[in-house]
């Protein structure tokens, strides 16, 4: 039995959706992808436009591809102060869904939330579920 007080949250399905959806758009001139989303979950309430950097596009899909089909349960994105942690995390959940990943995503930034996210959609649609704890709330996943 799960001992935290999940909350359906159509607001972050909504935005893990059009996430999963949203086609980037690749800057000739710089080579960084711009997703235009309408929500923003790490920044509730900052506008929902998303930049991808390529170094770092190209450091997670490399990590990504590296660790597919192994025991890798948890990971952690730490760094300094305004160097894009927000950003590769958002890039993350966005190949984790598009993979059909179940996500549990500690914010702690202005959304102080754990989120948990399922993808529905089992390869014929991009639906996803979503559930929010206030991280004051959060018990851990035992």
């Amino acid at each position: 039995e799960d001992p935290n007080p999940w909350l359906y949250d159509n607001d972050a399905a909504a935005f893990a959706e059009e996430l999963v959806t949203t086609n980037g758009e690749i800057d000739d001139d710089t080579g960084v992808e711009i997703v235009r989303v309408t929500g923003n979950i790490i920044e509730p309430g900052e506008p929902g436009m998303l930049f991808f950097r390529r170094p770092i596009r190209r450091t997670w899909d490399n990590l990504w591809n590296a660790l597919l089909g192994r025991p890798c349960k948890r990971g952690v994105i730490v760094g300094n102060a305004r160097t894009g942690k927000s950003y590769s995390l958002m890039y993350v959940l966005r190949k984790a869904l598009k993979d059909e990943r179940v996500v549990v995503l500690e914010l702690r930034k202005d959304a102080k939330a754990v989120y948990l996210f399922e993808p529905s959609g089992r390869g014929c649609s991009s639906r996803c579920r979503a559930w929010h704890v206030l991280l004051e709330d959060w018990k851990g996943s035992g």
